[in-house]
């Protein structure tokens, strides 16, 4: 805090002492340069897929800012990992491109963000874009194979300017796996094991919903305050905002917070040619982390059982030896593992970046950009556990695991951009030069680096024809001196035939633009800094790379009241790394990190948007937008296949495949064969290879975990001051394994322990005895609609003196599903479904002020 104080102070007596206040003014936005801030961008940059607005954000108790353009973005899959309260975002573009990470590279104000779990609050952003090739910066090339989140924050204003909003939000478990209740639980067992009556005295005389033990209604709130304007002494735009969030999970004792605040200045200089801009952001997170095994417990733990009996372990209900001593290799009370287990996460976070512009005096044309961004992590992880339970007796005292990590990141970046206009010809060209850098250091243990150089050149002719050229020389400081050195460039060609004589003058088409492009890009795995960290890498490991080539049309019509999008695309990715497993004893970790094989992606993305209604009193916007990716697995360097989707059951088994010529994420199984009226046979499956036997060859390769078609919709209708908005999404042609279904057997109610557990209520419809867990049966097509948002306002102009500006939402998230899967939520793209952290729906009232 003392250097941020010092930077801020001296910052201020610099402007103070340079500075002519009568000939500034204020420059709210530094970023000039940015294709986001040039009206002509989307000419400029044909690799831009949609720019969105702080309007046109989805609404509700939003705590990422992935979930603000959920839905919104062609080809872009954003899916939250859990319903955990903070949870991460993971998403991929237009297809899986790595085996090890597709999330895209995210940058604030040109900043790039080496992780995905940033803390900037989305209260403080006023838009964001996204950009389907690099040719933003050069930084924009460095990940940019899965395309690039651009965010652009709040900036000052001319003006002294207050907001204030407030967001309450109670959420609350919308859907129950499907498992036996008490009383289903008690027939199968007096059915199944009537001639056992050692079994049937294990079961109690309770009925316990174990799901409604674990699960409640949660609340949250969320408060921000900001201020902005100019110091008019000096001319100094700023921005100063603090938020508080507090958030309870759905699963008891989980509870998230996050308190910040941000500082933002941007003066600018002798008439503009020098420009500075400097923001600094302070968090504080105090997470509790429920025990989560909780819910895999409340699945199966005996209905019949209550929750709490008199004993020495909190007086949690307990299997039990004796009357002092727990029954090991039992199931643990899923309400004791909430409550007697108490594991939190704090972490400081402090990031504070800088951006210098300066336009020569003496040559205009020629401007110097500098950039630099150091972020400093500290967390602390304390697991513990009461000294009275009973997965750690007979230790008999407070288990306590603490542990502390101090992460620092640096980002620098230098470039000069020529930009000089040939009137002459009607012409403009535009030359970037720079390099970058980006160092990380852990706990001051060891350091690691990723540079590049580059050079992007735009040629723009007549407004109609536009080529820009970009080559990126890329140094992965991970990988061996012989392989650190990449290098990756890339063409892109616009025709803006609206400017063209023969359709200048056409009045209802309002643009058309004509693109196409090639690019050698780089993925996000080949410069992970938590590479190395926790797996050893093959010496002989390259970069990945990603072949891009592209080509479509973006359109206009009736004043841009219809406008939309085609674009068909082809990304061919070499050298993709993944995890292999090695053999103990030949090398230090269980697992090399290495280059494996080739995969293709294939596809299309359509986007529309209308203005449907717009006049005095109504005003309705509709937006949509899909893609379909075709994937195929090429090639693999080592081996024709390996399977991948480990599940619970059984030893090691896995049920999904990696194989050349196939999709990726294949599910690999044996095909089940059914009796008439549909009821799968046990123990029966087809002999595939026809040699009269049905052995581990006759597992067959058939549905896949990845979708095809992924479709988002939206609408936005106005009437004088009310609003009425809503969002979802369709994701088809994928399928999820039912774990839970496929452990849920007539033999597995017993435990050779000498306790019950419970059981899916598939196990009505399977009529499996045993078993069978490789059996495509389990195997579901999880296609479905998820409705994100609904929500409605009302906005107050200029009430209370005429100075205020008030807005009122009411908005319900995770309204509705629909879809043929019979398991607990089908957007899970992992490929396999056991007991997650669900999904909570959520509903919310916010308040907005503006002063």
């Amino acid at each position: 805090m003392k250097n941020v104080n010092f930077f801020l102070v001296a910052l201020s007596l610099v402007v103070t002492s340079i500075v002519n206040a009568k000939n500034q003014k204020n420059r709210s936005n530094l970023a000039a340069d940015s294709v986001f801030q040039n009206p002509d961008s989307l000419f400029a940059s044909p690799g831009i897929s949609v720019i969105i607005k702080e309007s046109d954000f989805n609404k509700g108790f939003i705590t990422s800012p992935f979930e603000l353009i959920q839905g919104k973005v062609p080809g872009l899959n954003l899916s939250s990992s859990s319903g955990r309260p903070g949870t991460s975002f993971t998403c991929y573009y237009m297809g899986i491109n790595s085996f090890m990470s597709n999330q895209p590279l995210v940058m604030i104000d040109q900043i790039p963000q080496y992780f995905s779990d940033f803390t900037l609050n989305p209260n403080d952003i006023e838009s964001i874009g996204f950009l389907t090739d690099g040719f933003l910066t050069g930084a924009g090339s460095l990940k940019s194979a899965n395309g690039v989140i651009a965010i652009t924050t709040k900036k000052g204003s001319d003006n002294l300017k207050v907001d204030y909003s407030s967001n309450v939000a109670v959420s609350f478990l919308p859907k129950k796996a499907d498992v036996l209740s008490a009383s289903e639980f008690r027939n199968i067992i007096n059915a199944h094991y009537q001639s056992q009556p050692g079994v049937l005295a294990l079961m109690g005389d309770s009925e316990t919903d174990w799901q409604e033990v674990i699960y409640q209604k949660a609340f949250a709130q969320e408060h921000q305050i900001s201020l902005s304007g100019t110091v008019k002494m000096i001319a100094l735009p700023f921005r100063f905002s603090v938020d508080d969030v507090r958030q309870e999970g759905i699963l008891k004792t989980s509870n998230y917070r996050r308190s910040g605040a941000r500082l933002s200045l941007h003066p600018s200089f002798f008439k503009n040619h020098l420009k500075i801009s400097v923001n600094s952001q302070l968090n504080w997170f105090d997470n509790r982390i429920a025990n989560e095994s909780a819910i895999p417990n409340a699945l199966r733990f005996d209905p019949t059982q209550p929750v709490y009996e008199t004993n020495n372990f909190g007086n949690y209900f307990t299997y039990l030896f004796d009357a002092d001593n727990p029954l090991w290799g039992t199931l643990e009370n899923p309400l004791a593992l909430l409550e007697q287990t108490q594991n939190t996460e704090k972490t400081n976070y402090w990031s504070e970046d800088i951006r210098v512009d300066y336009q020569f005096h003496f040559l205009p044309e020629l401007r110097f950009v500098f950039l630099q961004n150091k972020q400093h992590y500290f967390i602390e992880r304390i697991e513990k556990a009461s000294s009275n339970s009973s997965w750690i007796y007979p230790l008999g005292e407070e288990q306590l695991n603490e542990r502390q990590f101090l992460f620092e990141k640096s980002y620098y970046e230098a470039f000069l951009s020529f930009d000089k206009r040939f009137r002459a010809i009607q012409s403009n060209l535009e030359i970037q030069l720079g390099y970058n850098d980006y160092l990380v250091n852990n706990d001051n243990l060891y350091e690691k680096y990723f540079r590049s150089f580059y050079l992007n050149t735009s040629f723009n002719i007549r407004k109609t024809l536009n080529l820009n050229l970009n080559v990126v020389r890329q140094v992965n400081g991970l990988l061996s001196i012989d392989n650190r050195t990449a290098w990756f460039p890339g063409v892109d060609l616009a025709w803006k035939i609206k400017n063209s004589p023969f359709l200048k003058h056409v009045d209802v088409v309002s643009d058309l633009i004509l693109f196409t492009g090639y690019s050698i890009v780089g993925t996000h795995t080949s410069f992970d800094e938590n590479i190395g960290n926790l797996h050893s890498l093959d010496m002989n490991i390259h970069h990945e790379k990603l072949n891009v080539l592209h080509a479509g049309v973006k359109m206009g019509l009736l004043k841009n009241r219809v406008s939309g999008s085609l674009e068909f695309y082809n990304k061919a990715g070499k050298d993709l790394m993944a995890l292999v497993y090695v053999p103990s004893g030949t090398n230090f970790n269980n697992y090399l990190l290495t280059n494996i094989g080739e995969l293709t992606n294939q596809g299309f993305n359509l986007s529309l948007n209308a203005l449907l209604i717009h006049n005095n009193e109504w005003r309705w916007i509709f937006n949509g937008n899909l893609n379909f990716n075709k994937s195929t697995l090429d090639k693999l360097y080592e081996m024709d296949s390996f399977q991948t989707g480990t599940i619970v059951g059984g030893v090691g088994n896995t049920i999904m495949i990696q194989s050349e010529g196939n999709p990726i994420n294949q599910f690999y199984a044996y095909k089940q064969v059914y009796n008439s009226d549909g009821t799968p046979i046990e123990n029966f499956y087809v002999d595939s290879n026809n040699d009269g036997s049905v052995n581990e060859h006759d597992r067959v390769i058939g549905k896949k975990a990845t979708p095809d078609w992924i479709m988002g919709i939206s609408s936005q209708l106005n009437y004088k001051n009310w609003e009425l908005s809503f969002s979802g999404r369709f994701i088809a042609g994928h399928s999820i394994y039912n774990n839970l279904a496929s452990v849920s057997y007539y033999h597995s109610f017993y435990n050779s322990q000498f306790y019950l557990l419970n059981c899916s209520d598939d196990v009505e419809k399977s009529k499996f005895e045993n078993p069978q867990y490789l059996s495509d049966y389990y195997v579901r097509d999880a296609s479905f609609f998820r409705m994100d948002y609904i929500s409605l306002g009302y906005s107050f102009k200029r009430i209370l003196f005429k100075k205020i500006d008030v807005n009122l939402a009411a908005t319900l998230q995770n309204v509705f599903v629909l879809t043929h899967y019979n398991g607990q939520d089908p957007e899970n793209f992992s490929g396999v479904e056991y007991a997650q952290y669900p999904r909570p729906r959520m509903a919310s009232f916010k308040i907005q002020m503006a002063f």
